[in-house]
C-alpha cells in the first residue's frame, strides 16, 4: 500500500500484518538505501537487466535513474524490483516455452475430401509463412539501409 503521509497507510498496513502475517516494508527507506548503494558503485556499469550472470542491480534506464537521483517522481511500480530484492524474492528471466512436438496426421487414412482440405490448409500456412518471412526480410534490409546511411 502506498499513500501520502497521514493517510493511514501505516495503520492499515499494521492491521493487515497482524491479521495475515504480511511483512510491512518502508518503501521510501528501501528506495533511499538502494539509490545510496547505486551511487557508491565504482568501476564498470552494473547489469541493468536480469541475465544468466545474476539479477539486475539497477532495473531502470539511465534516464529513470537520473530522475530518481534528482528527486523527481516516478511510478511506484518502477521500484518493484528493488522491493522484491529487499524481501529476498529473486527476479528471474522467464523460462522459454517448452517445445511441444506436433504430430502430423496420417493422410493415408483420411477421406479424400478431408485430405484435400488438410493439404489446402498446409498450403495456406506455407504461403502465410513465406509472406511473413519476406516482410521480416524487407524490414531487416530497410533497417540495415538506414544504419548504413547514418
Amino acid at each position: 500500500m502506498l499513500g501520502p503521509k497521514g493517510s493511514g497507510v501505516h495503520t492499515q498496513a499494521r492491521i493487515l500484518q497482524q491479521q495475515y502475517g504480511w511483512q510491512v516494508v518502508n518503501f521510501p527507506e528501501i528506495v533511499k538505501n538502494k539509490i545510496s548503494t547505486i551511487l557508491k558503485i565504482k568501476g564498470p556499469k552494473p547489469p541493468n537487466n536480469i541475465t544468466t550472470d545474476g539479477p539486475c542491480m539497477i532495473c531502470m534506464s539511465e534516464t529513470e535513474l537520473t530522475e530518481v537521483k534528482e528527486g523527481k517522481m516516478l511510478a511506484a511500480w518502477k521500484f518493484l524490483p528493488w522491493v522484491l530484492e529487499y524481501l529476498g524474492v529473486p527476479l528471474m528471466q522467464k523460462p522459454p516455452m517448452p517445445v511441444v512436438p506436433v504430430e502430423e496426421p496420417n493422410t493415408e487414412t483420411m477421406e479424400p475430401e478431408e485430405r484435400k482440405a488438410y493439404e489446402k490448409e498446409l498450403k495456406k500456412k506455407a504461403e502465410e509463412k513465406k509472406k511473413k518471412d519476406k516482410e521480416e526480410d524487407d524490414l531487416r534490409k530497410a533497417k540495415e539501409e538506414r544504419h548504413r546511411k547514418r
